[in-house]
């Protein structure tokens, strides 16, 4: 007979569960080569990448830039997510430090975020790295 799980490694397991959950709410993930934006200066020597993610409540697309080190390799949902993830906590943490036109682009993309994921986001925006890699 199996032993009980200590009760951590349950509450992992259900945490785990839910996380589960928040990737079965991504039904389609397309990525394609450009953007339909002008390109910031910053990023005129990296790969750009329109990333439009769809969930039960809708379709929302996001630019993304890759380096030019990633030899045109197409990034994967996790990439994409987890820098959003980054960047709206950077911005929640260090608002002086961006900005007014990268502040409101990344307010722009925590916006659509919480709309395609609703009651989900704030669990994505609690993962690290690794965790959304792991489900994305």
């Amino acid at each position: 007979m199996p032993a009980t799980p200590e009760p951590t490694a349950r509450a992992n397991h259900l945490n785990f569960r839910t996380m589960l959950s928040t990737a079965a709410y991504l039904s389609d993930a397309q990525i394609s080569y450009g953007v339909d934006t002008d390109i910031p200066q910053a990023m005129q020597s990296m790969d750009p990448w329109t990333v439009t993610l769809t969930t039960e409540h809708g379709s929302e697309s996001f630019p993304y830039f890759m380096g030019r080190g990633h030899n045109g390799a197409e990034p994967e949902v996790a990439d994409l997510i987890y820098s959003l993830v980054s960047d709206a906590s950077f911005l929640e943490c260090e608002p002086d430090q961006v900005t007014y036109e990268t502040g409101k682009a990344i307010e722009a993309n925590t916006a659509k975020m919480a709309h395609l994921f609703g009651s989900y986001w704030p669990t994505l925006q609690q993962m690290d790295e690794d965790q959304i890699r792991e489900i994305f």
